[in-house]
């Protein structure tokens, strides 16, 4: 199998293209570690030359493991001939050690104002809601630290000029993509100039600017220093990955905080043309809450990636300073959570499970809550509410029997551990009937709470339900409409509610199998949670991950296929029942938060193969595209056939 993560790779050496647009070729060296397999047990040894006061500083282990693990992969070798011509010429530089570690350093600056102008209008890279990205506004300085073991080799490798200064001037051949007048990409190699001097003990340092290359003076005995910085949550991911970009907080927070402006206003500006403008101030005010705190507690932000014959894994971690608010409110331990245990065992879209005994979970479900405002709405709604006293929690959502189209959300089930089931009972009774009659954006609620309506599971249960009655002049009211049933099905909304000994059981559904099921599997432990597949990805997550969440593959995959097949045609693909989900676990503790996105190998290689039945489906029957813009008739003559 072709190693899965080189599209991911890809797509991150993108971004730190962007840094620096001139020094895409640099960049390219990061797409290498989507080949990398290897495991390591120490620090990369770069970073003994990087101080921590670098902005941002991007390392990869070590070419060496790249390349076999090129090699080993289906295909391998011709992975290594899609790079760069100029880039593959590197590589292949005798004097190049291939056993060490490579990093790219970079830091920012402001670009001048017709500069910046420029960037702008040129809206080369999107930002959130349209527009130009804020990133635009900013140049990069950036220098390549590149391990050699014979620093004239490497020179007369990189067929560089005669040393004035000490640096030495050679040229680098970099592709790029851009569009043509219709509308397809093309490729286009522009020839950069580049710089290339001594950085000492077995570097060299390559950069696109000669005096701020001349300039730049390597860090010496770091390590230690490093390994502080990065703290414990950077230690762990180091471990579990190939590549990391680590980021000085304090260097780039004034620049986080523009950003969020930027955004900020296109959104707000957008948003009310929606006439949501109140919505987006709420959600953004509450953002930029989260961002500040998080910008002036934080030390280290980290996004780490990873390769193995298992998959492929993205880790994002931060460190707080220990002192700070947001260090003291997760300085304690992770705790692990076995909430999925609580809840069926069937197949599922999406399921989460979180231990929210510790300081910093409840602070963070607290602030969830806040997000979604005053108004609370029976089921799901009412879950994250009621989990704020709660020691633990779930959320299941089951495939629903009758596909996309029969109510995506008819399958749902939430379990809440608490030590008090009769009061949240009382609290789930007390905002449903709360509801009753308010008018939300145009939208009347209608609500009902029965207690004690039958015995399920050797459990009375209460139910629920739910009416919207859209405002007939309100434009949106039919899409509304719409919407409803396609999520929840025809009729109202209904559910029931039943406690246990220690935990809330709920369903967003009045199925009365199911909710038993919810209820049995509430009280055996006997659940979710304890599938061999689902134990499999969570291997993968961040030890100790206090949430834990899970994409349920087979299900959603099947449902894609179903509306896939319906456009297009049948698809000749069937997704294996064994199918592991995409994992995703964060642990908050340590005074750092640690989390993680696991893709298994088996998902990429379905996902690649279901591109392909798409992109073959996407033919025509003799093997032109369809859409395209010739004349559906085969020819100008009289009488001739229809390409269709």
């Amino acid at each position: 199998m072709r190693m899965p993560a080189r599209s991911a790779f890809s797509g991150f050496a993108t971004v730190v293209g962007r840094f620096s647009p001139r020094a895409r070729g640099a960049a390219g060296v990061l797409t290498l570690v989507a080949l990398a397999g290897a495991a390591h047990a120490d620090m990369p040894k770069v970073l003994d030359r990087i101080s921590p006061e670098t902005p941002l500083v991007a390392v990869i282990d070590s070419i060496d493991a790249m390349e076999q693990a090129g090699g080993q992969a289906e295909g391998g070798p011709d992975i290594l001939e899609q790079l760069p011509t100029d880039l593959r010429n590197m590589l292949a530089i005798e004097s190049l050690d291939k056993g060490q570690s490579i990093a790219l350093l970079v830091w920012p600056k402001e670009k001048a104002a017709d500069e910046a102008k420029k960037a702008n209008a040129e809206d080369e890279m999107p930002g959130m809601m349209g527009g130009a990205s804020p990133l635009q506004g900013m140049a990069f300085d950036a220098v390549l630290l590149v391990p050699q073991t014979d620093y004239a080799g490497f020179v007369k490798g990189l067929k560089a000029g005669e040393a004035e200064g000490g640096v030495s001037t050679f040229t680098f051949s970099v592709p790029r993509t851009e569009m043509d007048e219709n509308g397809d990409e093309k490729e286009i190699i522009e020839q950069e100039t580049m710089f290339v001097k001594d950085a000492g003990n077995g570097y060299a340092a390559l950069g696109r600017d000669k005096a701020f290359l001349a300039s730049y003076k390597p860090a010496e005995g770091q390590m230690a220093s490093q390994v502080a910085f990065l703290g414990d949550v950077g230690k762990t991911i180091e471990a579990r990955t190939q590549m990391m970009l680590i980021t000085n907080v304090s260097k780039v927070k004034d620049g986080v905080a523009k950003a969020m402006k930027q955004m900020e206003a296109r959104a707000s500006d957008q948003m009310a043309m929606m006439g949501q403008g109140e919505g987006a101030e709420k959600a953004f005010g509450m953002m930029n809450m989260l961002v500040s705190n998080w910008s002036r507690d934080a030390r280290v932000a980290i996004l780490g990636q990873g390769a193995s014959e298992k998959g492929v894994s993205i880790e994002i971690g931060t460190e707080f300073a220990k002192d700070s608010e947001l260090g003291k409110m997760f300085g304690g331990e992770s705790k692990a959570t076995d909430a999925l245990a609580h809840v069926p065992d069937v197949p599922f879209m999406f399921a989460l499970g979180f231990d929210a005994s510790s300081a910093a979970a409840k602070a963070l479900v607290d602030g969830m809550a806040q997000m979604q405002g005053e108004e609370g709405v029976p089921g799901m709604g009412n879950m994250m509410r009621g989990a704020k006293d709660a020691e633990s929690f779930a959320l299941l959502m089951g495939a629903p029997p009758a596909g996309a189209m029969g109510g995506l959300f008819t399958q749902t089930v939430s379990y809440i551990k608490t030590s008090d089931p009769a009061k949240m009972l009382a609290s789930a009774k007390t905002m449903t009937e709360e509801m009753n009659n308010k008018v939300i954006e145009g939208t009347t609620y209608k609500t009902k709470y029965r207690t004690g309506v039958k015995e399920l599971a050797g459990v009375k249960v209460d139910s629920w339900e739910m009416a919207m009655e859209m405002d007939p002049n309100d434009e949106n009211a039919q899409m509304a409409q719409m919407m409803q049933g396609m999520i929840m099905g025809a009729g109202p909304m209904k559910g029931f509610y039943g406690a246990t000994e220690n935990a809330v059981v709920s369903t967003l559904a009045a199925n009365e199998p199911l909710m038993a099921m919810a209820l049995d599997t509430a009280k055996s432990g006997k659940g979710l949670g304890t599938n061999e597949l689902v134990q499999m990805v969570r291997g993968q997550l961040p030890e100790g991950s206090n949430l834990e969440a899970y994409i349920g593959v087979k299900p959603l995959g099947d449902m894609a296929l179903g509306l896939a097949s319906m456009m297009m045609g049948p698809m000749e693909v069937e997704i294996p029942e064994n199918m592991p989900p995409v994992g995703m676990g964060a642990s908050l503790g340590k005074s750092g938060v640690h989390a993680s996105v696991f893709l298994p190998a088996e998902v990429l290689k379905a996902a690649e193969e279901i591109t392909k039945q798409m992109d073959a489906a996407g033919q025509g029957e003799f093997g032109e595209e369809m859409g395209n813009d010739e004349p559906m008739q085969g020819n100008d003559e009289e009488g001739a056939a229809p390409k269709f």
